[in-house]
């Protein structure tokens, strides 16, 4: 569940702990509900953006051929290293890149990873890719932050994680002109009793309205998409943190 730019490195270590299993709880609800109300079946799957490979190692119990895609090789490695005793077959690709050895049934794309695009082309681009990937019929699932939560969240005060094997602090900015939250994360992780190595990580997210990911969405060649409020797949409203999509070709 990471974006399709190299943000994540050393939190790659906990990131599971800190949001990863949390989030796949939500993310797999959310599926299961989605898959009752437009009686979606698929035989094969991408995940996109698969991050350390919990959603991929959920969705190889109900389909045949599974990849999952990402840009961090940091998190590939964790990927495989969960999914090792199953089917799923793994790539690095950037989501502008994104170019599947066959298509798809259904197209996944979990936790805010498409926020991680900053231009609107870049977005429309991994759109379009995504339906390219479908077979006649597919799906593609998928959700993103609002500009409204990206802006709520933004905090300048530090905020001090204490994360498996050290500490993350957290700074976040919002960039109000072009719509960005912009995270600064320092980690300091124990290398040995008392030894702690510091790294840093910069991660960038932009808001992009539900009006403009549906004109991406007609643009990219989807036939049907509905969206939904991504708590409780209610109507999304002003204040809505996060929308759920779904869209067929």
């Amino acid at each position: 569940m990471t974006g399709g730019h190299r943000s994540f490195r050393e939190s790659t270590r906990f990131y599971d702990a800190m949001v990863g299993f949390n989030a796949f709880e939500h993310v797999r609800e959310n599926f299961e509900r989605l898959c009752f109300i437009h009686s979606l079946g698929f035989d094969s799957c991408a995940d996109i953006a698969c991050g350390t490979g919990l959603f991929v190692e959920y969705i190889c119990s109900k389909a045949a051929t599974v990849f999952g895609v990402d840009v961090s090789p940091e998190m590939l490695e964790a990927a495989r290293a969960r999914n090792a005793g199953n089917q799923a077959v793994f790539l690095q690709q950037d989501f502008t890149a994104l170019e599947l050895p066959e298509k798809v049934d259904l197209v996944s794309c979990n936790f805010d990873s498409l926020n991680y695009l900053l231009e609107s082309d870049e977005l429309q681009e991994a759109l379009t890719r995504f339906a390219r990937c479908l077979t006649q019929g597919g799906h593609a699932v998928f959700d993103m932050n609002t500009p409204w939560q990206l802006e709520e969240l933004a905090d300048p005060e530090p905020w001090v994680h204490e994360v498996p094997g050290g500490y993350s602090i957290w700074e976040t900015l919002w960039d109000a002109e072009h719509k960005v939250q912009c995270l600064h994360m320092i980690n300091l992780l124990e290398e040995q009793p008392g030894l702690y190595r510091k790294s840093e990580e910069h991660h960038r997210e932009r808001g992009y309205s539900r009006e403009a990911v549906e004109s991406m969405l007609d643009t990219a060649g989807f036939s049907w998409w509905r969206v939904y409020d991504a708590a409780g797949l209610g109507f999304p409203g002003p204040q809505t943190r996060r929308l759920q999509f779904i869209a067929g070709v």
